[in-house]
């Protein structure tokens, strides 16, 4: 915990300089990031799941490029892929 104490003759503006700086050194800051922007790791049923959709979409595309429904450097349009559920 970062504590500061306003000095005598001292503007709210340079008090809150020193808390900031003080904060910062003491890693507050990107300890808050971290714990904000955590991610819960991908189970690894989820892993292979994602794992076998792309290997299906890019078989996809390549019959797609070979048929000569799409151009080289073209994504598979949406309505193309399979939706699951």
């Amino acid at each position: 915990m970062v504590e500061v104490s306003r000095r005598e003759k001292e503007s709210i503006a340079g008090l809150l300089r020193r808390f900031t700086r003080k904060a910062q050194q003491a890693g507050l800051l990107k300890e808050a990031r971290k714990v904000r922007y955590h991610k819960r790791p991908a189970s690894s049923f989820k892993k292979k799941k994602s794992a076998l959709r792309r290997l299906e979409i890019r078989a996809l595309r390549h019959k797609l490029l070979k048929a000569g429904i799409i151009e080289e450097g073209q994504d598979v349009p949406p309505q193309l892929k399979k939706k699951r559920k």
